[in-house]
């Protein structure tokens, strides 16, 4: 019983913070009022930039009207996901409606996020990979021919998806992994690369059946100095 009241007594005048998982906090920050806190919502617009760099620019084996499609296609993921956005807004419309534009917006907004993604991360005639870039992905994956060689093996996936390099912070690894459509999948770190495997992204420029081709070709345009800031930025 003594020692119990030891330890409270203690408890008791320890000025520390606690958080569960971590132990004392230093430094902790005092609490913020509420109500403090502001946002200034704003609705989805088209990268014009990365537009223009995706479509003025000659990509080898991804032709120009393919480009040009393919923006399209992104520029109805920006309509879409803002007017879902104004939608979900409504207090006029039921829970199971409100239900099914929750579920669509996550595949629409994501379309919007991946395609910037890819598009930044393609250059016509990118640099090669730093040496520490070369260096952090062949302790993960074995070499970088490998790290490659895993994106077009993943890439095969039966259906329509992704395939996306994230640096999980909780693991302090980069992640290679298959993300379903636009939204299944996706919420495993920050993605540092991105690479569309929807028939949409080849589908003028190679067969149906090509995808290997694709993702074989889609390598060698990868920006490497585009991926390496991301993973800066994410550390």
């Amino acid at each position: 019983m003594m020692h119990i009241l030891v330890v409270l007594a203690l408890l008791s005048s320890c000025k520390c913070s606690f958080h569960p998982f971590s132990g004392p906090l230093k430094n902790a920050s005092p609490k913020r009022p509420v109500g403090t806190y502001k946002l200034s919502p704003q609705e989805y617009s088209v990268n014009e930039t990365l537009v223009d760099w995706v479509t003025k620019n000659n990509f080898p084996g991804i032709s120009n009207k393919m480009m040009v499609e393919h923006v399209d296609l992104y520029r109805g993921y920006v309509k879409n996901a803002n007017t879902l956005l104004a939608n979900m807004a409504k207090s006029s419309i039921d829970s199971v409606m409100k239900l099914e534009l929750g579920r669509r917006f996550g595949f629409e907004a994501n379309g919007v996020h991946l395609h910037e993604l890819f598009f930044s991360n393609l250059h016509p005639s990118p640099a090669s990979p730093s040496e520490n870039l070369v260096s952090v992905i062949s302790d993960e994956f074995g070499s970088f021919n490998k790290f490659l060689e895993r994106i077009q093996i993943i890439g095969g996936t039966r259906g329509t998806g992704w395939v996306t390099m994230t640096l999980d912070k909780s693991l302090n690894r980069l992640i290679l992994n298959w993300v379903n459509e636009h939204q299944d999948g996706q919420s495993i770190g920050d993605v540092v690369l991105a690479v569309d495997c929807w028939e949409h992204a080849y589908i003028k420029d190679y067969k149906s059946t090509a995808r290997g081709d694709y993702l074989q070709n889609l390598v060698k345009l990868i920006d490497w100095e585009v991926v390496e800031r991301r993973l800066k930025a994410a550390m």
